[in-house]
C-alpha cells in the first residue's frame, strides 16, 4: 500500500513537468505575440515609407517637370511684352505649353508615365524642350546625342527630368552664356554632361535644396554616378550603366 510520502515525490515530479509545460507554451504565446507585433510594426514602417517615397515622387514630379513648364511660359508672356521675337509664334508656344502643363498635372495626379517623352524618343524631346528656350532666352544651346543603345523607359524620363531641371535653374539663376548639352555612349555606360559658361551658380541654397536632391535622387534610381565640376564653368556628369 502507498503511503502520502511515496505519492509525494512523483506528484512533485508531475508539477515540475506540467510547469515546464505551461511555461513553455506561455514563452511561445508569448513570442508569436511579440512576432505578430514586431511583423505589424514592420509592416506599418513599410507602408509609411511607401507612402512617404510617394509622397516625394510626386513632390519631384512637380517640381521636375511642371515648374520648368511655368518658367518656360512665364519667359515666353514676358519676351510677348517686350516685342522680343515673333509674337504670334511665342503666343501659340505659350498655348502649348499650358495646356502641356494641364496634362501633365493631370498625369502626377493620376501616378501616369509621360507618354508624350517616351512617344517622341529622349532625343527629339530634349531638342523640343530646348529650342523652346531658345526663343525667349540669350543662352546659347548645344546639343550632341551619341547614344545607339535603346535606353530604357524609367531612365529615359528620368535624364529628361534631370534636364529640365538644369535647364530651370540656368535661366532662373542667372543665364549662362552657354550651355552644352551631351549624352553620349561608351560600351555599356551612357554619360549624361551638362555644362554652362557663367560665373553664376546653378542652384541658390548651395546644392541643399529640392532641385539638387531631385538630381541626386534620380541618380540614385539609375544606379548611376552623379558628379559636379566647378571648372571654366559649372559641369554636371552623370555615369549610368545600361541594364
Amino acid at each position: 500500500m502507498y503511503t502520502s510520502q511515496d505519492l509525494f515525490i512523483p506528484a512533485l515530479i508531475s508539477s515540475f513537468v506540467l510547469g515546464i509545460i505551461c511555461s513553455g507554451f506561455l514563452i511561445l504565446i508569448v513570442r508569436t505575440q511579440r512576432r505578430y507585433y514586431a511583423s505589424r510594426h514592420q509592416a506599418i514602417k513599410n507602408e509609411l515609407e511607401v507612402l512617404w517615397e510617394e509622397r516625394i515622387r510626386i513632390a519631384m514630379d512637380l517640381h521636375d517637370d511642371c515648374a520648368p513648364l511655368l518658367t518656360l511660359a512665364s519667359r515666353q508672356i514676358e519676351a510677348v511684352r517686350d516685342n522680343r521675337g515673333d509674337t504670334p509664334l511665342l503666343l501659340n508656344s505659350v498655348y502649348k505649353n499650358l495646356n502641356l502643363l494641364s496634362t501633365r498635372l493631370r498625369d502626377v495626379i493620376h501616378n501616369l508615365d509621360d507618354e508624350r517623352v517616351l512617344q517622341q524618343g529622349l532625343e527629339n524631346s530634349i531638342r523640343i524642350f530646348i529650342n523652346q528656350y531658345r526663343m525667349v532666352s540669350r543662352t546659347r544651346f548645344r546639343f550632341h546625342y551619341g547614344v545607339i543603345t535603346n535606353i530604357p523607359p524609367d531612365m529615359i524620363l528620368s535624364l529628361y527630368r534631370m534636364l529640365q531641371e538644369l535647364v530651370q535653374n540656368t535661366i532662373k539663376h542667372g543665364e549662362a552664356d552657354e550651355v552644352h548639352v551631351s549624352l553620349k555612349q561608351q560600351g555599356a555606360m551612357l554619360y549624361f554632361t551638362y555644362g554652362q559658361k557663367s560665373p553664376g551658380s546653378l542652384f541658390v541654397d548651395n546644392g541643399q535644396g529640392l532641385g539638387m536632391k531631385s538630381l541626386q535622387h534620380r541618380a540614385l534610381l539609375m544606379g548611376g554616378c552623379l558628379e559636379l565640376v566647378k571648372e571654366k564653368g559649372i559641369h554636371f556628369q552623370l555615369q549610368v550603366p545600361f541594364r
